[in-house]
This record gives structure tokens, C-alpha cells and sequence, in this order.
């Protein structure tokens, strides 16, 4: 199955480094190609929020978060998620060794039907400069 690529979104700091902002940019779901969000944890600090939008007419669809295929954590099987119809949400991953694949990735997989938008935002990690 080739994937779709969806990109992370890194937010900017301003100059008080009290707050980032970034502009959002969405994805349009291809439910019988998936998703494939590529180095993932580029962003160095663990942390990653996957929006994804439900436009289709099901009452609600399934987001499925494919589990790692490195880690213990991956006993616990890959975690689907129910989005209700015309509605977003917020998927903010905690323990994200359990989605990682080896080459740093995660794999999303959809309904067959689904419809909608997907981002993911994760917060910049680094040495900041005086």
C-alpha cells in the first residue's frame, strides 16, 4: 500500500519564547491509502497531536493507529479510535514508542469510507540561542 505523507508541523517561538504559533495545513484523507507521518519524532521531545476531521455521512469512523514494529510497548496492539461525523478531534499521543516504526515513522489507518483531513503538530524541541 503506498501511504499518503503527511508532514509534522513544527510551531515557531516568538521572541519571548512564551509562544509558538504555526500555521495548519491539512491533509486530505485518502481512506484506502492511509497515512504515513514520517519522522515522526523529529521534534526530539516525545510530543505529537494528530488532528483529524470526520466528513463522512457514517455516524462515526474509525482511526486506527497501527502499532510500533519494534517495541514492548506494542504488545498492547494497535489502538483504534472513533470519530463522530462532522466533527474534529485531537489525538494526542503519550506513549509514542508503541506507534513508532523502525525508520521513525507512524502509520494511520482509516475506515473504508472515511473522509476528511488529517495534521499533526508537535512541539519544537532544542537549545534556544540568546
Amino acid at each position: 500500500m503506498t501511504r499518503d505523507s503527511v508532514s509534522v508541523i513544527l510551531p515557531t517561538l516568538d521572541t519571548t519564547h512564551s509562544v509558538a504559533t504555526s500555521t495548519l495545513s491539512a491533509t486530505a484523507i485518502n481512506a484506502a491509502n492511509g497515512v504515513i507521518i514520517p519522522d515522526a519524532l523529529a521534534n526530539k521531545n516525545n510530543s505529537l497531536s494528530i488532528v483529524v476531521t470526520n466528513a463522512s455521512t457514517a455516524s462515526a469512523s474509525n482511526v486506527i493507529l497501527v502499532k510500533s514494529d519494534m517495541y514492548p510497548n506494542a504488545l498492547l496492539g494497535n489502538c483504534t479510535i472513533s470519530v463522530p461525523q462532522n466533527s474534529t478531534m485531537c489525538i494526542q499521543l503519550q506513549d509514542i514508542s508503541r506507534f513508532e516504526q523502525k525508520d521513525g515513522s507512524i502509520l494511520i489507518n482509516f475506515a473504508s469510507g472515511y473522509s476528511g483531513t488529517i495534521y499533526a503538530v508537535a512541539k519544537s524541541a532544542g537549545v534556544v540561542s540568546a
